[in-house]
């Protein structure tokens, strides 16, 4: 019985030894990967930062032609809060002309109905120029609506410049009928009782 417990013994020093000889080899693997698992984060970090500062570019561009040009639009993903911690999470800042930093729900309906066209078209101006996409056709819903006179010229000249500037035809739909000159054409449709048509 003892010598059947001398080999038992021997065979767990052998099976530890292995064990130990397998765990060196992982903590080489691990010294040697461990780098890139921070270091990916910081790489997708700084490749979403530059993407943010490349949206904010468009996004502030669009601004001005929509008539806002004294507005600035900042997207963040970490910022400091009010007990000089840092909060994570998408983070949209609205400077105003005053340079009054002002939350999105506060602005007029005009404002807000602007500030959403902008963050559209620098969505989409990104998102082709990065996937490598060419769009001929955009559409845009009420686009007018909440607007002013000035706010409505001033939306239908950047549709009418994305259209020529980017050789696409550019489709606006709107319960009111628009007068602008630069339209290529209008299509009038009549809705009832008897259902819609085409006038």
């Amino acid at each position: 019985m003892i010598a059947e417990k001398h080999d038992e013994v021997s065979m767990i020093n052998k099976k530890i030894e292995s064990n130990k000889g397998n765990i060196a080899q992982l903590n080489e693997y691990y010294a040697a990967t461990h780098f890139w698992v921070g270091g990916f984060k910081r790489l997708r970090l700084h490749i979403i930062e530059e993407t943010l500062r490349t949206l904010e570019v468009e996004v502030n561009n669009n601004l001005a032609s929509l008539g806002l040009g004294d507005w600035k639009i900042e997207f963040d993903i970490e910022r400091e809060n009010k007990s000089g911690g840092v909060t994570k999470g998408f983070t949209t800042l609205i400077t105003d002309p005053k340079d009054y930093t002002t939350k999105y729900e506060t602005l007029s309906f005009g404002e807000t109905q602007r500030v959403k066209l902008a963050g559209c078209f620098g969505l989409a101006n990104l998102i082709m120029e990065r996937a490598g996409l060419v769009s001929k056709v955009e559409m845009y819903d009420e686009p007018s609506e909440h607007m002013t006179e000035e706010g409505i010229t001033d939306t239908l000249n950047t549709l009418r410049d994305r259209a020529m500037n980017n050789a696409r035809v550019v489709i606006v739909v709107d319960h009111h009928a628009i007068s602008y000159g630069d339209f290529a054409g209008t299509t009038m449709v009549e809705k009832d009782e008897n259902g819609s048509r085409i006038i």
